[in-house]
């Protein structure tokens, strides 16, 4: 009995944290691209803004410098739901589009 409860346990983790993955893939991913979209529109994107506070579902997509910059901390330019607990997942950009990384 233990090592089918073992088993579930251990197969309910693998297919927890592949569907993560693939959530921070494809959030990682329409991040970017809403980037170079906003870039292509001429967008100012050096005080790092947010460019989306849905991104995907739990998910924003935000801009900031690496390394980072005093101004990347302003909540001015912080996605308002990640900040206020809304969202619980982010994908952080450079101004140029270039990925930081996805939490």
């Amino acid at each position: 009995m233990n090592k089918v409860l073992i088993a579930v346990f251990l197969i309910s983790i693998f297919l927890l944290f592949g569907c993560i993955s693939k959530d921070r893939e494809q959030a990682k991913t329409k991040c970017i691209n809403l980037c170079l979209i906003e870039r292509q529109a001429h967008i100012d994107l050096s005080k790092g803004p947010c460019l989306s506070n849905h991104l995907m579902d739990d998910w924003v997509c935000d801009v900031a410098h690496y390394p980072r910059e005093k101004i990347d901390n302003n909540p001015e330019y912080q996605c308002k739901s990640y900040v206020n607990g809304t969202s619980h997942h982010f994908v952080e950009v450079t101004p140029n589009c270039t990925f930081i990384r996805a939490i």
